[in-house]
């Protein structure tokens, strides 16, 4: 099971089962590069990868991603995130296509995590962001996006699609790791 969401950056992980139990794979998927699939998001990107130079998934798929594509989108690009903030951003009916932008662009993020984990349980979306702007997610494209991949669209179309509204699974989740954080230390580099 695919476990990823926006927030102050773009969480991912995986949970699978070992044994009588489940493993989770965490890891930096937020910073993968970000795969533009539509001119719009293209757009966007030129844009950011002039001032980023390289453009992670984040860059789009977050809070801060947001106020950037809002910022590109209004011809306001290089103003501070305190100048707009993501709060003014969702309240204003003209950003609704940026919010759009930027769940097209989770539903892709989602779709190759899933893809690479074979998550065939399911996709968990956690993070901040989402519970607030769900309202938006049939009208945005994201269903669409996330079940357009190829020759695994039906793989991905058949997933089963879960919000996770708990405000304290990130420090539920800090507190697992917490935990089993000496299991990391059974393993010893390769080369």
């Amino acid at each position: 099971m695919l476990v990823s969401g926006p927030g102050t950056g773009l969480g991912v992980a995986a949970i699978m089962p070992v044994g009588d139990g489940v493993a989770v794979i965490e890891g930096e998927g937020g910073h993968v590069s970000f795969a533009a699939r539509h001119a719009d998001e293209r757009a966007v990107l030129d844009v950011l990868q002039k001032q980023w130079g390289h453009v992670s998934a984040e860059r789009f798929v977050s809070g801060p991603g947001l106020e950037s594509i809002y910022h590109v989108m209004t011809g306001q690009a290089g103003k501070t995130a305190a100048e707009i903030g993501a709060a003014a951003i969702t309240a204003d009916g003209a950003a609704r296509d940026a919010v759009a932008l930027m769940q097209r662009a989770f539903a892709t993020a989602l779709a190759n995590a899933a893809l690479t984990f074979g998550a065939g349980s399911g996709i968990v979306i956690a993070g901040g962001i989402m519970p607030k702007l769900i309202e938006l997610l049939p009208t945005s494209g994201f269903f669409e996006r996330l079940g357009d991949h190829g020759r695994r669209s039906q793989f991905l179309h058949d997933l089963p699609l879960y919000l996770s509204v708990d405000p304290y699974a990130g420090l539920s989740g800090a507190a697992v790791a917490a935990k089993t954080a000496h299991l990391a230390h059974r393993w010893r580099p390769v080369a």
